[in-house]
Order: C-alpha cells, then structure tokens, then sequence
C-alpha cells in the first residue's frame, strides 16, 4: 500500500498544476494517467497474477482451444488473445493502457480542470474496487473498460456500436452481457426524459425503500453464478466474506449515498450526460444492497459515481451540503478500504508489486 499511496499522492499533487487552455488539461491529464499506467503496467504481483499467467503460457505455446481445455471457466476471447501477444508482460500492459485511458478520457472529456482531483482522490479511496481490482482481475477489467468506452456512444445514440462493443466484451467476460445491456437500457430512456421528474424520483425512492425493507439478496444469490467465473466456490467465498463484514454499514451507507445522488439528480442535473451519470450512480449506491452479487456490480458501475462526485462539487449546490456529503463519502469508502478490504483474509493489495 505504501507504493500506492506515493504514487496517487503525486498524481493528486500534479492536478493542481494550473492550465488555462485545453491543451493544457489534456497535457496535465494524459500525464497523471501514464504514471498511474506505469505503476500498474509494471506490476509483478497482484491477486490472479499468476492464474492469468499460466493460462497465457498455455494459450501461447499450444493455442487457444488447449487454453479452455486448461481452465473452462476463461471464454475463449480471451485465450484468443493470450495466444495473439508476444509476452505476458505486454498483454499486461495493454490491458492496463486500456483502462488508463479510458480513465483519462471520461476525466477530460466530462469534468472540467478545476475539479480533476476529485476523480483521482476517488479511484484512490475506491482503489480495491476501482485500480487495485483493474489490475487484477484483467478479463473483468477489458470488459468494464469496454462499457466505459460505450457510454459516449450511448450518449451520442450510436446503438449499433454499442451492441457490437456488447458482443466483443462478452467474448472477454460473460458479465458485458448484462452490465453493459442495463447502461444502455438507462441510457436509452434518459434520452427520453433528460431530466428526473417527481414520478420517477417517487419511483426510485421507493425501491430504495424495497431494497432495504425486504431481503432480495435470497432471491438473486442463484444469479451469482454467472459474474463468478474464474473460480466458482473461491470468489463466492471471497464475495461473501465482504458482505457479511460490510454489515449494517454497508445498507447505512448505501442509503446516504444513494439519497444524495438522488437529491443532485433531480434537482441539478440539467444536460443528458449529468442526468445519465447520476442515474447509473444510483446502480452503484443502491448495488450495496444486493447481498453477495452487490460486489461485481459496485465494480462495472463505480467510476460513474466516481464522475458524479466531481459534478456534485461543481453544481450549485448549498456548500454545507456538499462537504457534508464528500465527508460521508470518503468515509464510507475509506473504511471499505483501510478497514474492511486491507483486514480481509482474501485481500492481496497489500503486497501488490512493481517493477518500479
């Protein structure tokens, strides 16, 4: 963790480089996310480093159908892919040259400068579900990187390059099939409203009630299956020793967060892409109420929250309320991280590696 706090604290520190140009924020941008590349490009150890490492030494040396028959629980994309790179080093890097600028890109395309180091104090204090979990599980990570690549294209209604990026991820991680297919879904009926009206703030509101009143987690466990591939009975365990240690805190936080996005949505969300960010925040914060599935889909919706905390600090907003809000939320994910993730028994981010 030591090597991962210096590196976010000098990315932070670079955010407050002043620019006065776009260029400038390109430059400032393009910089912060190459270092954050080199740091995870260069890793040597994290988590299924060396699960992913062993099947690309199969899928190189004899192909991508003995790569399945080796572990049939990776799609076959990826063992194409594993067979298509020269060295396990540089599918390293170019998985992680993907979500480093795609991280990049929605930092400069959607937030304005002033506010960039909001998103790089976020992916810090989110980090075990946002850069730590990238670098390690690396099919999950093309996937997530494959519907955050979507999201202009829903914005612009560009739906047939949508489905196709659809297609393309499943061959990675089966889970695209659903999570990018939801975005699309909100996506699309964004587009017809804009703007939250009181029908649907009623609507939200009470299945955040639903949520918490009612235990639905029995209900959609069986779906767990499907977002845990790489080792059925080793991420079920994984996933449920972070619920169960998550407890009340997690349904507390989930409401406060969740009303929160609900409040900046409906009463200062005023473009398409403000309107579409806040609702697909509320997947994040209403996920922790979903029992054990409720990881995998904080992982594929975070960074959207992650966007929304810069546009809540730029809205109009009472200030009281605003740092009242940030506070609660650098708690809430400062505990998952510091407390709850670095004190798990499954946890690896503290002995992550580099090169460097």
């Amino acid at each position: 963790m030591t090597e991962y706090c210096i590196i976010f604290a000098i990315i932070f520190l670079i955010q407050f480089r002043n620019v006065s140009t776009d260029k400038g924020y390109l430059i400032r941008t393009v910089l912060s996310f190459c270092i954050l590349f080199l740091y995870g490009g260069l890793r040597t150890n994290c988590n299924d480093f060396d699960v992913y490492e062993s099947f690309y030494d199969v899928a190189y040396k004899y192909g991508a159908n003995a790569a399945i028959d080796y572990n049939d629980h990776i799609e076959y994309g990826w063992a194409v892919i594993s067979h298509l790179f020269p060295s396990f080093r540089l599918l390293i890097m170019a998985q992680t040259f993907l979500f480093c600028s795609i991280y990049a890109y929605l930092t400069y395309k959607y937030i304005p400068s002033k506010y960039s180091w909001i998103i790089i104090l976020m992916l810090f204090i989110t980090g075990d579900k946002s850069v730590m979990f990238m670098c390690s599980a690396m099919r999950n990570s093309v996937a997530i990187s494959i519907l955050l690549l979507s999201f202009p294209f829903m914005l612009k209604r560009k739906w047939f390059i949508v489905i196709a990026l659809v297609l393309a991820a499943s061959t990675i991680h089966t889970s695209a099939l659903i999570f990018i297919p939801v975005v699309g879904i909100i996506a699309f009926l964004t587009h017809r409203t804009v703007q939250m009206h009181k029908v649907e703030l009623y609507i939200w509101v009470a299945l955040l009630v639903s949520l918490v009143v009612f235990p639905i987690n029995t209900l959609i466990e069986p779906f767990s299956v499907l977002f845990m591939q790489e080792d059925l009975f080793r991420y079920y365990d994984v996933i449920s020793a972070q619920h169960t240690s998550a407890g009340i805190a997690a349904t507390y936080g989930s409401v406060l967060l969740s009303v929160g996005v609900l409040y900046y949505t409906y009463k200062y969300a005023r473009t398409i892409e403000e309107n579409l960010i806040g609702r697909l925040s509320l997947l994040m914060t209403y996920s922790y109420l979903l029992g054990t599935l409720n990881v995998r889909v904080v992982q594929n919706y975070l960074m959207f929250f992650v966007l929304f905390m810069a546009l809540i600090c730029k809205c109009r907003m009472s200030r009281a309320i605003k740092i009242v809000y940030f506070a609660l939320v650098l708690i809430f994910f400062g505990y998952a991280l510091f407390v709850v993730e670095l004190n798990n028994q499954y946890c690896h981010f503290d002995s992550f590696e580099t090169v460097i």
